[in-house]
């Protein structure tokens, strides 16, 4: 799979090179699914496509920090270890005004919709979430992804994040 970026035109080619020209080869794919879930789009067609960026002649760029991690993850001493992680995010909605200190009761978890439908989103998206909980601040969220091998783990993270983004604002209602 390959493609060439240029302005916003997509031409098929050896590599991907945007406006800057930069090659964005891909590295990780995840099943596309809409964070609201008023609609799933799960015909297979439909995925996120994760990719390293490095320069026409094939160097990183200095904000590829995935480039040297995917170096230590190859090492076969690290290959040998099996290393697996599990990591936790944070995160807090806030409404205008209001209580933000251990709110009690069914009508003070603010958020609540957005952390099941990431949760949601993050399962048929095949990232290995594996939990998540509200914590002491009123809306302060977290979600848990692994334990996960290897470079595998941030490739979720970012997805799981990104997925987090995609859609900040609450539905209607």
């Amino acid at each position: 799979m390959s493609c060439m970026i240029q302005s916003t035109k997509f031409v098929h080619g050896p590599s991907c090179v945007l406006k800057k020209q930069l090659r964005i080869p891909p590295t990780a794919f995840f099943y596309y699914v809409s964070p609201d879930l008023y609609f799933i789009m799960n015909s297979g067609n439909n995925i996120l496509v994760m990719c390293d960026a490095y320069t026409p002649a094939g160097n990183p760029i200095p904000t590829n920090k995935r480039y040297n991690a995917a170096k230590i993850f190859s090492n076969s001493k690290v290959v040998s270890e099996e290393p697996w992680y599990g990591i936790e995010e944070e995160y807090t909605l806030m409404q205008k005004g209001g209580p933000y200190y251990c709110g009690v009761g069914a009508d003070k978890a603010i958020g609540r919709d957005i952390m099941d439908a990431h949760y949601k989103a993050c399962l048929y998206a095949g990232i290995g979430i594996s939990g998540v909980n509200g914590e002491v601040t009123l809306g302060q969220w977290e979600f848990q992804v692994g334990p996960v091998e290897g470079i595998s783990t941030g490739d979720q993270v970012w997805v799981a994040r990104y997925l987090l983004e995609l859609r900040p604002k609450t539905s209607p209602g």
